[in-house]
């Protein structure tokens, strides 16, 4: 590959060894829906990226599907400058999907005995596919354009989940009147491994109300708190939620621990644990 020489601020020569273009959305265009790439980033192993695949329903509405596709850095040097990737290079995830299955496992109440953490979109979640038979087709999720590598195949995004109001008739009621449900939102952080099959391994709540979040993180950095812990690798995360800064920190333990820590909340200027 031919090198090409350009100058920093330090005025010291930076060389780019090699430009490749590769088809990211290869397993999931086949549909001939429209794919945009949003975002992308990578780790010492893997490049991901974010696709949103718009689909056209039936009654002339469109919703967008949030994909993760990834592709190994191997293969994609290999694929040279003609950017040719054979299917099995590519592997995607619905985000979508991956979402629902992620609050759906999660404790319909901090008092329940299963051993996942509680989540409090699981119960409205849960009724509201009850009684629609499992149609998501009116259920928002909107994934901020943005992705941060986590290290060893694990990626961070943002989504914000909107459960629509709706109603049903209260079979307790003589009457049966209809018992109104209200709307149900969720601001979350998703931690997403592609590891096997690929699934949100955790998941911290920032808001309930929409609004746009920034996202900004340090690349991973390994760590290791004393000699008797495992090694980790670090990755300092601020997302900037309706003007207000939060940090957390998610460290991927060499054993495969997973853990998000939330750090600091900035208000004004106090610096608030959370």
């Amino acid at each position: 590959s031919q090198g090409i020489n350009t100058i920093n601020s330090a005025n010291s020569p930076i060389i780019c060894r090699q430009v490749v273009c590769v088809r990211a959305a290869l397993s999931i265009s086949k549909k001939k829906n429209n794919c945009d790439l949003s975002s992308m980033d990578l780790d010492d192993n893997l490049v991901a990226c974010l696709i949103e695949e718009t689909q056209m329903e039936n009654d002339s509405r469109s919703i967008v599907i949030p994909w993760m596709t990834v592709i190994s850095r191997e293969d994609l040097s290999c694929a040279g400058n003609e950017g040719i990737l054979d299917e099995e290079s590519v592997k995607s995830f619905d985000l979508r999907a991956a979402i629902f299955d992620h609050i759906l496992v999660g404790k319909c109440s901090p008092d329940d005995n299963c051993t996942s953490p509680y989540d409090a979109l699981h119960e409205p979640l849960h009724n509201y596919l009850s009684i629609f038979d499992g149609d998501t087709s009116e259920i928002t999720i909107s994934v901020t354009p943005k992705i941060i590598a986590c290290a060893k195949g694990h990626f961070l995004f943002h989504a914000f989940i909107s459960i629509p109001q709706y109603s049903e008739v209260d079979d307790n009621d003589d009457e049966h009147t209809n018992r109104i449900h209200p709307p149900f939102n969720g601001n979350r952080l998703f931690l997403f491994s592609t590891c096997k099959h690929g699934a949100i391994v955790k998941s911290v709540q920032l808001d309930v109300h929409p609004s746009s979040v920034g996202l900004f993180a340090s690349r991973p950095v390994r760590q290791r708190a004393s000699e008797t812990t495992n090694a980790a690798m670090c990755t300092n995360v601020v997302a900037i939620v309706r003007n207000t800064p939060l940090m957390v920190s998610v460290q991927v333990q060499n054993n495969g621990k997973i853990e998000i820590k939330n750090k600091l909340m900035m208000e004004g200027d106090q610096a608030l644990a959370f």
